[in-house]
């Protein structure tokens, strides 16, 4: 999960999204990429030109940049990935075509004089740090990726320049009627169901192979503890206490034992048949699995039901706006495309 989450932000370090719809280049993910050698990076000419927006350059070397940080973003993650002469061109286009879209929309959007505040910047980069989780390590791991602060900080600002021009050219174009929201719910209402779920707390003890010599006298160390917290919480002691004392689950020991909601099939069958057959409030015996012993508490109990209309009518509204807002943005920048002179030598 930590790759496919590093991977979401690797075009986030090497290039600022202007358009927020665009895919990523299918030159990245190459059924053939780890069969061919790759080049040595290309070298640009630092005068070539491969594009014009009304005579405005864009150069060689931007391209390669691009390039180069994605290639090289993308191999921290996996090592032996390699690129193709095909692959490595078709992404240069691609990235051209990127550009391109970039400096359209920068181009009309200056016009305006947009004013960004650092602190915008500042909550704009928070949210991309955001993808790489919480804490230290992932405060690291993301300003680990960005070369040049100052200049991350530039291309930021510009995408929320573009951001803001788009909003204002849009907004009465994004509008979600109740009508809309009705239609959409009674053809989709299927989206709408809601399995069996559970929100629990586990106790996790964990219990070494059978075959080691010590597991009889760890098993049943640790079948006394698990009784011990099934008995001390009936008798009024806190599960989320017990947990952070106790568990040796560290993904969830910190935050009280806390699984979040749990639908069928998320758990080993019998975890789930022992977590489902608890009423809300109660706490399980202890679950012998072969990786340890647990011990569930349910502190809430959902029955499989389809939401309302009414439940449902914020997130159909948003869901929406976001697709009419990716529509619009298109078509704003379809509009000031066919306004201006577009040159790619390419």
């Amino acid at each position: 999960m930590k790759k496919l989450l590093i991977l979401a932000v690797i075009l986030i370090l090497t290039h600022s999204f202007v358009l927020a719809q665009a895919n990523p280049p299918a030159a990245t993910v190459a059924p053939d990429a780890g069969l061919m050698p790759t080049p040595a990076p290309k070298a640009a000419d630092p005068k070539k030109i491969v594009a014009k927006i009304d005579g405005d350059p864009i150069y060689a070397w931007e391209v390669e940049e691009k390039v180069t940080g994605f290639t090289d973003k993308f191999r921290e993650v996996s090592p032996n990935m390699q690129f193709s002469d095909d692959r490595l061109s078709q992404m240069r286009k691609e990235f051209l075509d990127r550009l391109v879209k970039e400096r359209i929309m920068q181009k009309a959007a200056s016009a305006e004089k947009i004013a960004v505040t650092e602190a915008e910047i500042d909550e704009r980069i928070s949210q991309f740090q955001k993808i790489f989780g919480e804490g230290p390590e992932a405060q690291q791991r993301f300003l680990g990726g960005i070369k040049d602060m100052k200049k991350f900080r530039t291309e930021v600002s510009k995408q929320i320049v573009v951001d803001k021009f788009v909003d204002t050219r849009t907004k009465d174009m994004i509008k979600v009627t109740d009508e809309e929201i009705k239609t959409f719910y009674q053809t989709n209402t299927d989206k709408f169901a809601q399995p069996e779920s559970v929100h629990a707390r586990q106790v996790l003890l964990k219990v070494p192979p059978k075959e080691a010599a010590d597991y009889k006298d760890k098993h049943a160390a640790a079948m006394k503890k698990a009784e011990s917290i099934a008995k001390d919480v009936q008798s009024g002691k806190k599960f989320e206490d017990l947990a952070k004392e106790c568990s040796e689950d560290t993904q969830t020991a910190g935050n009280g034992g806390d699984l979040g909601t749990v639908t069928r099939g998320k758990l080993q069958k019998e975890l789930e048949d022992a977590l489902f057959a608890l009423n809300a409030g109660e706490v399980s015996k202890p679950i012998e699995t072969p990786t340890g012993i647990y011990v569930f508490q349910s502190i809430e109990k959902n029955s499989a039901r389809t939401l309302t209309m009414e439940e449902s009518s914020d997130k159909i509204r948003k869901g929406l706006e976001s697709r009419k807002k990716e529509e619009a943005r298109e078509k704003l920048y379809t509009d000031i495309k066919s306004k201006m002179k577009i040159e790619t030598m390419l």
